[in-house]
């Protein structure tokens, strides 16, 4: 069951544990280089008819999106936390990194639809050490040193692509997406409020009197999230996930990130366990307010 991706294993010193996987980040990436036709089709409409709408729910994201690196503000701007920064989440890894293709783009290319912002496929960054062992163990990851990471960043940044690590302080991997492969970003899109329900720290500001009109963020933006409105870009701050590739290639530096108030501040949670336990108390939460709901609608 391990190697068919239904269930993950870990070594805890001499012992070997195992424990069910989730769909998303789960089964479905465990299924890169060996991916068919068929089992793409039924993800994407499985995702499209109820996924979508379950993930969302609760407000608690599976990944959440950090800043590209030529995008975050000075230091003497804002404070940006350690697990913001995406240069020192590889610096604090502590364990083993891998590397392993995009499910997405992967995905994307079975069914003859490539991606259209980049040719990089091998894109998918490992960061502890049972997650690098897992993959390797399935034949569908490689081991890389930190040096090797960064120059991986460095390449998804130039190619536009948007920094989304697992929702933790200290993740266990870091994907990098497009808006036309990545389904957390195409399930994003789709929302007519993309930042309500991303876990995001900054937002991105334009100054229209430095602004000159060349539209080159349009082009980056892979939220739909700028427009032009008297020849000057525009930020939409509802569709604005502060991922900074706007800002990043911005030729005049009229395109700012902004820390986003105190209250705006999504909550990060320390580990992959305790995301987990905060998506399944607001699942039950969710459910139970349904239920209540349905109990006062009957009455009446």
């Amino acid at each position: 069951m391990v190697h068919k991706g239904c269930i993950t294993a870990r070594n805890e010193g001499d012992e070997k544990l195992y424990r069910n996987a989730m769909l998303v980040i789960g089964m479905f990436e465990f299924q890169v280089d060996r991916l068919t036709r068929d089992f793409v089709h039924d993800i994407q409409q499985y995702s499209r008819e109820a996924f979508d709408e379950e993930l969302y729910r609760t407000k608690i994201p599976q990944v959440r999106t950090i800043p590209v690196e030529k995008s975050i503000p000075t230091p003497d701007k804002y404070e940006v936390s350690d697990y913001d920064n995406v240069r020192k989440i590889i610096e604090n890894a502590s364990g083993q990194l891998g590397v392993a293709n995009c499910i997405c783009r992967q995905s994307q290319d079975l069914i003859g639809e490539s991606c259209t912002v980049t040719d990089l496929r091998e894109t998918c960054l490992l960061l502890t050490s049972n997650t690098t062992r897992h993959y390797v163990e399935l034949g569908i990851g490689r081991n890389i040193d930190k040096e090797e990471a960064l120059d991986i960043l460095e390449k998804a940044q130039d190619a536009g692509l948007v920094l989304q690590p697992v929702n933790s302080q200290r993740p266990e991997a870091i994907c990098c997406c497009c808006g036309d492969c990545c389904q957390i970003l195409i399930n994003l899109k789709r929302h007519p409020f993309p930042a309500a329900m991303a876990s995001a720290s900054f937002v991105a500001r334009v100054d229209p009197e430095v602004c000159i009109g060349c539209e080159t963020c349009l082009e980056r933006c892979q939220m739909e999230a700028l427009s032009m409105e008297d020849e000057h870009a525009v930020v939409n701050p509802d569709r604005c996930i502060g991922c900074g590739l706007c800002v990043s290639t911005c030729p005049s530096g009229a395109l700012s990130l902004y820390r986003k108030s105190e209250e705006a501040q999504p909550e990060i949670p320390r580990n992959q366990m305790e995301a987990y336990a905060l998506r399944m108390k607001a699942r039950e939460q969710a459910k139970a307010d349904l239920n209540n709901k349905l109990i006062r609608h009957k009455r009446v």
